[in-house]
């Protein structure tokens, strides 16, 4: 069995595991887009992949990125070490780009492998003019198949960039540049002449989480906004709660009660910021501001989206965290 650092295999070993999403999509007669192209077909649209590296096809769903369900990414990340475990050298995964970058942080909490992880989707299905699908599948696989690439987390290759998971977020509905790093930029880039990194993310600590619980609700503040859904979220004992917070972290005055009942009843409350860029601080003292929240029980996750957050959240209470330990493992955030 070939590994990265076996002197037998010198030539990259791929394995391609296809979810679906617009990079398998066409238009039907009725002019919807939906996922049909098979894991073959898809392939069969990179001419010159082969020469790169050797190619592994494993299908394993076929559906759009919104549907996909926490239990399927657990089964994903412990098919990418059983792959990345045996003969494959690097692994790259395609999907639909609505939840790719919440699939890429997850399997960079739970995958435990140092090899390569790309993952990858489209923005045009297979049916429009300028399809970006083959393209980037191309791309992925020259950054899986570079043993530069090893020990660097789990990657996003999109439009001729590489980003870190934990960074990148999706920034536009439609457009083929939508994979940004706010404030950290891309971590390499591809051109014709091969695969460039210019910086090394901070690597993401291990979870292993045995499940992932459904029951973590992501709840994005505004204007005026009332404390009806924190209310329902402890009525019903949800399993755990991240807040969207406005500006450094803070929430309507009016709902910080119902947020005190939350973390009373042994929820764990989870604070982010709604914006793109930048870490949520204890420094406002007035009602709903970062000092009454932390306060109130309330866990910072630092610059993390409250998408990744939720993840991370599900992640570590799947791993049995509770209590101190769990708020001990969001501090480093802080």
């Amino acid at each position: 069995m070939g590994t990265l650092t076996d002197p037998v295999q010198r030539r990259p070993r791929i394995a391609v595991v296809t979810t679906g999403g617009t990079i398998a999509s066409r238009v039907d007669e009725a002019g919807a887009v939906i996922p049909v192209v098979s894991g073959a077909e898809l392939l069969d649209l990179v001419p010159g992949v082969n020469e790169v590296a050797d190619v592994e096809l494993v299908d394993f769903a076929q559906v759009p990125s919104w549907n996909l369900e926490p239990d399927m990414l657990l089964e994903l990340a412990r098919r990418a070490d059983e792959l990345l475990g045996g003969r494959a050298t690097g692994v790259v995964v395609t999907q639909g780009t609505d939840t790719l970058e919440e699939t890429a942080y997850l399997l960079d909490l739970i995958v435990q492998s140092e090899q390569p992880i790309v993952v990858t989707g489209a923005m045009r299905n297979n049916s429009e003019l300028g399809a970006d699908g083959p393209r980037n599948l191309y791309n992925a696989v020259r950054v899986a198949a570079d043993p530069a690439a090893a020990g660097r987390g789990i990657l996003v290759v999109f439009n001729e960039e590489i980003h870190a998971a934990r960074e990148v977020t999706k920034t536009h509905s439609s457009n083929v540049s939508t994979f940004r790093s706010p404030y950290a930029g891309p971590v390499g880039y591809t051109d014709t002449a091969g695969v460039v990194f210019t910086r090394r993310p901070e690597p993401t600590p291990k979870l292993a989480p045995t499940s992932l619980p459904r029951d973590v609700y992501l709840l994005k503040m505004a204007l005026g906004i009332g404390d009806l859904l924190v209310r329902c979220c402890v009525q019903a004992t949800v399993d755990g709660i991240v807040l969207e917070g406005t500006g450094l972290g803070h929430v309507p005055g009016t709902v910080v009660p119902a947020i005190r009942s939350a973390v009373d009843a042994g929820i764990p409350v989870l604070l982010t910021s709604r914006t793109f860029a930048g870490r949520v601080l204890p420094l406002y003292g007035s009602p709903g501001g970062g000092h009454e929240l932390r306060e109130a029980g309330v866990i910072p996750a630092g610059d993390l989206s409250g998408q990744k957050a939720r993840l991370e959240l599900m992640a570590a209470l799947g791993a049995g965290l509770r209590g101190e330990e769990l708020r001990t493992h969001f501090e480093r955030y802080a």
